[in-house]
């Protein structure tokens, strides 16, 4: 009890410190934003002011040209006051250069300023997220201190025999999967046996053409030999030849067509039977 009382002090105590870092995350995203906007506007007047450097530069270069002339630069009408011009407007320079580097010396003392204040922001985030896991790992210890109640030992129990009829169930969903996976196989593999007969009897009704032809051939060639007609006989038997060869390939065509869609066929009929026999029964 003693322990417990311990672990409440410590729980209340956690809670307590808790309540003034509620929002503290808003307060962090807040300062980001602050700060990601003074670093993007620092980064747009650094280069205003690169670029005023540059500007600087050259028109120092030009008004040197045009004070101290050589080659064309003598032939430059009015020359002086072009001078003077380019004076003016490299005065006008050095002032915005003047006020671009004060306005990035302030930024980036506000900027400073701003990922400090960031930085502080992140460390109360961090603070409240330690202190969170602090007070669930309490409450979890403060639980399991606690002597389970009848209503929660019942839970518990129907919990672990849930669980045992969940590990049940996936396992039947299991030995079921892999029969339909069978029964998907042997239906494909009848399949392709019943593509394979079709085939074989397409070849078939081909070797019967071929054979009414042979049978014709053949009748040609007796009515020519009664008629003494040697030419013609002959040519009749050469093509009854030519036909009688082709018959027998298309017969052994089809006759090999036949084996094979019998042995797919008998495969199927043994994956479908496995199927079945591995099939759970209720």
């Amino acid at each position: 009890m003693d322990q417990t009382a311990t672990l409440v002090n410590e729980y209340n105590n956690t809670e307590q410190q808790l309540v003034p870092l509620q929002g503290c995350e808003n307060e962090m995203h807040g300062v980001d934003l602050q700060v990601s906007q003074a670093a993007s506007e620092l980064r747009e007047r650094q280069a205003l002011f690169n670029k005023a450097q540059q500007d600087d530069q050259y028109l120092r270069k030009r008004i040197h040209r045009n004070e101290n002339p050589r080659f064309l630069h003598y032939f430059v009408f009015n020359r002086a006051a072009k001078v003077e011009r380019l004076k003016g407007e490299l005065q006008l320079v050095v002032s915005k250069e003047q006020d671009l580097t004060s306005n990035i010396n302030v930024e980036s003392a506000n900027l400073s300023n701003l990922q400090h204040q960031q930085q502080n922001a992140h460390a109360v985030v961090d603070r409240k997220h330690q202190l969170e896991a602090r007070s669930r790992a309490l409450f979890e210890q403060i639980v399991d201190a606690q002597p389970p109640t009848q209503a929660l030992q019942s839970l518990r129990a129907d919990v672990q025999r849930q669980g045992g009829l969940l590990r049940s169930e996936q396992g039947l969903l299991q030995v079921v999967g892999g029969s339909v996976a069978m029964v998907k196989q042997g239906l494909s593999k009848f399949q392709e046996a019943e593509r394979l007969y079709r085939k074989a009897n397409s070849v078939n009704e081909q070797a019967k053409q071929v054979n009414s032809r042979e049978a014709f051939e053949e009748r040609r060639e007796r009515r020519e030999e009664a008629f003494g007609n040697e030419c013609s006989a002959e040519c009749a038997e050469l093509r009854r030849e030519r036909l009688e060869r082709q018959e027998r390939l298309l017969q052994s065509e089809r006759d090999s067509l036949i084996n094979k869609a019998h042995d797919v066929a008998v495969q199927a009929y043994r994956v479908i039977s496995q199927a079945f026999s591995s099939f759970p029964m209720e």
